[in-house]
């Protein structure tokens, strides 16, 4: 496994399948139409692989996450050093396509900020959530999210990838913004 003192960059958690669950969403990005100039939100950017990742594949990318005292200086990624808790604290946007990866779980009113995100995507918005087995006393509407994507017409389950432990996978879904 492999952990660096680095908050933002290219290092990150093995365990977390990163580099995996990039080539998954930039594998099915490939497959839809998107602006010449493409943008992209990536929120709860934690330690900047997905950004980065992005950015490399030619978006302009704003990268959303807590107030740090690192920083990413990386051509093409904007950051968004501040809480979302509610819509109104997300960037503008618009975006092409927006990554909710592995975050709605810590924002208590996880449902409009994702209802703010799908407002402010134009294509694509890719959310991965809990496995319904995993649990936390301070997560917020794991089960609920999942539920909720799963009745969503124009969501698609497109994969699933451990969490750290390596026990459970959470699905990642693909929601289209019609």
């Amino acid at each position: 496994m492999t952990n660096t003192s680095l908050r933002w960059g290219r290092e990150y958690n093995d365990s977390r399948e990163s580099e995996k669950r990039l080539q998954c969403i930039l594998s099915d990005i490939r497959g839809y139409s998107v602006s010449e100039h493409p943008t992209a939100l990536d929120l709860g950017a934690n330690t900047g692989f997905f950004s980065l990742g992005l950015a490399d594949a030619g978006f302009r990318v704003a990268a959303v996450e807590p107030p740090s005292d690192k920083s990413l200086y990386y051509s093409g990624v904007t950051e968004y050093r501040h809480w979302v808790q509610y819509r109104e604290d997300l960037p503008d946007g618009p975006f092409d396509v927006s990554l909710v990866l592995s975050v709605l779980h810590h924002i208590p009113h996880w449902f409009g900020v994702l209802e703010g995100v799908l407002e402010r995507t134009h294509h694509l918005v890719y959310v991965e959530v809990p496995h319904p087995d995993e649990k936390h006393p301070k997560w917020f509407g794991s089960r609920e999210s999942l539920a909720y994507l799963r009745k969503l017409p124009n969501a698609v389950q497109i994969g699933e990838h451990y969490e750290s432990t390596h026990r459970l996978k959470r699905p990642l879904f693909r929601i289209e913004v019609l």
